[in-house]
């Protein structure tokens, strides 16, 4: 039987056009996704839906179908707090499929006729990659949505957050615009984009819970009571979970652009066993990526305690995953200089001692040492080995500590 071949390539990236032939089944791109993507299996599930269905319409655009018979463009609002992975997911998808992304940053964004980077100038990037990449899909990924909230403030024009240059771009069909910053006119097919909004919203889940209790009975017993109840108690993942169009109008976007949106997907917050997983496990891990970075005859690696240590701090302070490889990334740039300056090393641990992460520099007959050895057995390994008298000093060893 004839082998069959893969539409992924060794770096999971789609090998043909995703505009040409039959589209690949939604599990096959899900599971390439989650080699990088830890915790999020529903998510990663709902932007294949997205993406898949976004190509069938480009695919027919492209094939001769007007535009009037075919579905309207309606991007999609990505909601999380973050470091949970919004724009980690949404990239790593967008790479498994082989599309070109523009990403644009809406916090920065001021409406025309202001002072600052207005969305023409940004929508100028994205005709010039159009121009480059002639009747291929292209992803418009717009981030910090939520900056774009009209704030309540009498001193501030509402037109100053930009929100009205979006509508025109979402009614499909080709969108014309004038760049002021380069002093020219452009024109973008809006058919061909697949587009999504990402932002945190924080503190829309109040806005949930005022809606979910309105006209709920706070007394008494029965059903009325009982929601009150759920709601009152439920935690913020509960009620993010229950965002709908008409919550983020009451955050600050504009009625008329949230009735262009499609659907509001979330993310659940991670959990210690996705923490851990984005640290040291599958082929994308940070241990395997820092490993990259190191010379080739260095193993770098990250005791459980390190990785204990990792997570706990990530959660105390609020910052998601975002903060696991920064933390990670001080202490391999110190290990980097000291492996160059001493060949003999060829295993650097990162671990912790007295309660701190410190740098471990150990010369082993073999690179491997097994997971979840105390310190301790270190030592009588290489005692047992006669290697004693080649480990570094206690004190030599956890030179860098915070």
């Amino acid at each position: 039987m004839k082998a069959e071949k893969s539409f992924l390539d060794e770096k999971g990236c789609s090998t043909t056009s995703p505009t040409n032939g039959p589209l690949p089944t939604p599990q096959k791109f899900a599971t390439e996704i989650k080699k990088s993507v830890k915790g999020q299996d529903v998510f990663v599930g709902s932007i294949v839906e997205e993406i898949l269905f976004s190509l069938k319409r480009v695919q027919n655009y492209l094939g001769g179908i007007s535009p009037l018979q075919l579905p309207k463009n309606s991007p999609s609002l990505v909601l999380a707090p973050t470091g949970q992975g919004k724009s980690h997911t949404i990239s790593a998808a967008l790479n498994a499929f082989n599309i070109k992304s523009i990403w644009i940053d809406c916090a920065g964004l001021t409406g025309s006729g202001w002072r600052g980077t207005s969305l023409g100038s940004e929508l100028a990037r994205v005709s010039n990659v159009m121009d480059s990449n002639k009747n291929k899909p292209l992803a418009v990924v717009l981030d910090e949505f939520d900056k774009l909230a009209v704030v309540a403030h009498k001193d501030i024009s509402s037109s100053f957050f930009g929100q009205n240059d979006f509508l025109k771009f979402f009614d499909g069909g080709i969108y014309k615009g004038h760049c002021e910053n380069a002093k020219r006119d452009y024109a973008i097919d809006t058919n061909l984009l697949i587009i999504f909004f990402i932002g945190a919203f924080t503190g829309i889940e109040e806005i949930v819970k005022k809606r979910l209790l309105t006209g709920v009975s706070t007394v008494g017993f029965g059903a009325s009571s009982d929601r009150h109840l759920s709601v009152v108690n439920g935690s913020v993942e509960d009620l993010r979970k229950q965002v709908k169009h008409e919550d983020v109008i009451e955050y600050g976007i504009k009625r008329e652009l949230v009735g262009r949106l499609g659907k509001i997907l979330t993310l659940s917050p991670l959990d210690d066993a996705a923490f851990t997983s984005i640290v040291t496990e599958g082929p994308y891990s940070i241990q395997k990526r820092m490993n990259m970075n190191l010379p080739f005859e260095v193993d770098f690696q990250i005791s459980d305690a390190a990785v204990k240590h990792l997570v706990q701090s990530a959660r105390e302070k609020e910052l998601g995953a975002r903060s696991l490889e920064p933390a990670v990334f001080r202490f391999v740039s110190k290990a980097f200089t000291r492996c160059l300056e001493d060949s003999s090393i060829n295993v650097v641990m990162l671990d912790v001692k007295d309660g701190e992460l410190g740098l471990r520099y150990l010369r082993l007959p073999t690179k491997s040492v097994p997971r979840g050895v105390e310190l301790i057995s270190l030592y009588e390994m290489c005692q047992d080995r006669q290697e004693k008298d080649s480990l570094d000093s206690e004190a030599e060893m956890w030179e860098l500590k915070f």
